[in-house]
């Protein structure tokens, strides 16, 4: 299977390296439906699509190479996955999603509602797990339709990992390959807020990243974004974070999961309870665990990001089926 191969190669070269003639990327803003979780009435959401200029995402969609990348809990995925650092050329860019599409993904990310760009209300509380899987499903089915495909790669961040599994466990047929990155499995200490929502500040945002493997430009781009268009993310998922965090079941994952993790993270540590028993009861016959040494939560926008790449990618092109000629 040469075209595996020479993908395979592709996805393994060093981010430096892969600058390409065509690194141009269109990127495409839509206004999603969805119910809200205070009272059941229509909102819209924020998504943002992104590809290489040049392809058509229609025939990347075909062949597999559609993902969708969910956020976690104190910001959204246009913040958290597509962080923008000025003067930073395409091909080394420190957006997931800029450097999906360098590789011929069709790449997609959202905000829940109550977060970024996508319409806000009053109830933080009601901005639940449930209330995010919701708001994913939303989205997913729009992109299906959109493209006219059955199946897309999930990648599922931190608290997004309990969001997106609940998705991919209850719409098994959706989803191609799952890759649940640093996803929260254990209780949070402190109580449950009673309030509706909380401020973001600086200290809070930065621990998503290594102490010692941050690039200091990338966590001051993020930094900006996020008290931008995320000062005041909602509650309701930190009070299913300190009473009941595990609210997808792996032996209902039956898809092709990958869990990884940063040695280092503080937010998701791999020291806790559920993380192992969480992996060995995957129903997943074709599973795999992976830690990425001197990494924190933000593994794939600090200096070992590599490693990262190298796994995520090996593991979604196992999904995908040959792109013609024309499309390479």
């Amino acid at each position: 299977m040469r075209w595996m191969l020479v993908l395979l190669v592709l996805a393994l070269m060093p981010l430096s390296v892969r600058a390409q003639q065509r690194t141009a990327i269109t990127a495409q803003e839509y206004q999603v439906p969805s119910a809200s979780a205070k009272d059941g009435s229509p909102l819209m959401l924020a998504v943002s699509e992104k590809y290489q200029e040049g392809r058509d995402p229609n025939v990347q969609a075909a062949s597999g190479r559609i993902v969708l990348l969910t956020h976690g809990s104190s910001f959204s995925g246009q913040v958290g996955v597509d962080v923008q650092v000025p003067g930073v050329p395409p091909e080394q860019s420190f957006s997931l999603m800029d450097q999906l599409a360098l590789r011929g993904y069709d790449v997609w990310t959202l905000a829940y509602q109550n977060y970024g760009r996508s319409d806000h209300h009053d109830c933080g509380l009601c901005v639940t797990t449930e209330a995010a899987a919701r708001d994913i499903e939303a989205v997913a089915q729009f992109i299906r339709r959109l493209r006219n495909v059955d199946r897309l790669h999930l990648i599922a961040w931190s608290w997004g990992a309990q969001a997106g599994g609940l998705v991919a466990q209850r719409h098994p047929d959706w989803v191609n390959q799952l890759v649940l990155n640093a996803p929260i499995l254990d209780l949070q200490e402190g109580a449950p807020p009673s309030e509706q929502f909380r401020t973001n500040n600086e200290a809070g945002l930065t621990r998503v990243f290594h102490p010692t493997t941050q690039v200091p430009e990338v966590v001051q781009a993020f930094l900006q974004a996020a008290l931008q268009w995320d000062l005041q993310p909602p509650n309701g998922v930190l009070v299913d974070w300190r009473t009941d965090p595990m609210k997808m079941n792996p032996s209902q994952l039956t898809m092709p999961v990958l869990v990884i993790y940063g040695a280092d993270d503080v937010i998701t540590p791999l020291s806790g309870p559920n993380v192992y028993p969480f992996f060995r009861d995957l129903a997943a016959t074709n599973k795999k665990f992976v830690v990425v040494p001197n990494a924190g939560h933000s593994l794939f926008m600090e200096q070992p990001r590599e490693r990262w790449y190298q796994e995520v990618l090996l593991h979604l092109e196992a999904g995908n089926a040959p792109l013609p000629d024309r499309t390479r």
